[in-house]
């Protein structure tokens, strides 16, 4: 990792709680559009960025079971609530 990689990022919150992860980070986290972060808290009222990572579709059905979708439409809308229940599952394993 180059000095720059590890200096502090600042991002500013918009009116919508929205951030813009500057590039640089997105590149030192291999971070792409669409992809999902989650937020971890660190116990000290801090919290750390990390990448959830992708899932395939095989592990996908493999954890959630294959529901044979009928649509496009379908299929992005499961994969959209694997994901969120895939970060819910990490979310609970960072409370305990």
């Amino acid at each position: 990792m180059l000095k720059s990689d590890y200096q502090p990022v600042t991002m500013t919150v918009q009116s919508r709680g929205q951030v813009t992860l500057p590039k640089r980070m997105r590149r030192a986290m291999n971070l792409e559009p669409g992809d999902t972060v989650i937020a971890v808290p660190d116990g000290d009222g801090t919290y750390r960025l990390e990448p959830l990572k992708r899932m395939s579709m095989d592990e996908i059905f493999a954890r959630w079971g294959d529901p044979t979708p009928t649509t496009v439409e379908e299929v992005e809308r499961q994969i959209q609530e694997a994901r969120e229940a895939y970060a819910d599952e990490l979310a609970k394993e960072y409370d305990e």
